[in-house]
């Protein structure tokens, strides 16, 4: 399900977005630039468990909707990308923002909506605070309705990696 986005401000909850923090300007390289108002920014997460609940996120992907012009831009952001997102300590204390992998933004969260906030946080932080008004997550669970919609989907075996893991899956078959 697609969510309205929750703003808090106490630090150790999710989506403590800074209320001083001006995302309407943007200075990179000495040039300043205007965020365009009439961006609906929507991320997609979906992660490597059946029930959404723990793991971390596969992908992460931000679609950037211009009411405006009726155009749509998507972000796909690599899981592996080394960013600042919250960190945790054993009892869930907050332990301040530090570098690490983006999929592991969403293993801290303690159920499905309180980890995609932690994701959907580390990609606004990552994107100068940019506002992501709504935010979903995907699991395993969700492929089958998602077939449902679309038909049968079908992948092509690109290398014999996976042949290990069944024999029907090696290079070229469907």
């Amino acid at each position: 399900a697609c969510t309205k986005n929750n703003i808090r401000t106490n630090q150790n909850q999710a989506s403590d977005v800074e209320t001083d923090v001006d995302y309407h300007t943007y200075t990179v390289d000495g040039k300043e630039y205007s965020y365009n108002s009439h961006l609906m920014n929507f991320l997609i997460t979906g992660v490597d468990t059946r029930d959404g609940e723990g793991g971390q996120s596969d992908f992460v992907l931000l679609l950037s909707f211009d009411r405006q012009n009726r155009q749509y831009r998507l972000l796909q952001l690599d899981r592996s990308a080394y960013i600042e997102i919250r960190m945790f300590d054993f009892e869930h204390n907050f332990l301040g923002w530090e570098k690490s992998y983006l999929a592991l933004s969403y293993a801290y969260g303690t159920n499905t909506k309180q980890s995609t906030l932690y994701t959907k946080d580390a990609v606004s932080r990552l994107l100068h605070q940019i506002p992501i008004t709504y935010y979903m997550t995907l699991s395993l669970d969700h492929l089958s309705l998602i077939q449902d919609v679309t038909g049968p989907i079908e992948v092509e075996v690109k290398d014999d990696q996976l042949a290990a893991a069944n024999p029907e899956w090696t290079k070229g078959s469907i």
